[in-house]
């Protein structure tokens, strides 16, 4: 009898805290026995829209940090767990790329980060409803500041 892989995958958003979320994730995955890709997707950046040198420099700075940090806590998190975790940082529109990586990777389930509410984001097509436009499957929101821990069997309620 063959057993099914089940996958993961967390969609992150390394400005805002990760660390609740990866914690959240691996706590599921332990669960069901799953393999977890975390995924990140920076914007294209345009230096040529700038005001200044220095700025562009500042961006690549803190995009490079933001990337350690990631690669850091997946490698922090893997020593603490036999969950098969991976990451991916991808380059381009944010949407697009979403869409693409969950067609591609296949997962049983999306993680996504829950947001601050701001009044600036009310229009356009949040990163929520492109993932439930694309994904046929259960949506997770994790909190950023609580972690998901799973003591006893879990049930799931469905909205």
């Amino acid at each position: 009898m063959k057993t099914k892989n089940h996958k993961i995958l967390a969609l992150l958003n390394i400005e805002e805290p990760i660390e609740t979320i990866i914690e959240s994730t691996v706590n599921l995955a332990e669960t069901f026995q799953a393999s977890v890709n975390f995924f990140y997707v920076k914007k294209k950046f345009d230096p040529l829209r700038t005001e200044n040198q220095l700025a562009v420099i500042r961006t690549e700075v803190e995009e490079q940090r933001a990337v350690e940090k990631l690669k850091n806590i997946v490698a922090r998190t893997q020593k603490r767990t036999s969950v098969q975790l991976g990451y991916t940082i991808s380059l381009g529109n944010v949407k697009k790329t979403i869409k693409s990586e969950i067609q591609s990777y296949h997962p049983d389930l999306i993680v996504l980060g829950k947001r601050a509410p701001n009044i600036y984001r009310v229009f356009g097509k949040q990163i929520t409803e492109v993932v439930l436009s694309n994904f046929d499957g259960p949506v997770l929101i994790a909190h950023p500041s609580k972690v998901l821990e799973i003591k006893e069997n879990l049930s799931v309620g469905v909205l």
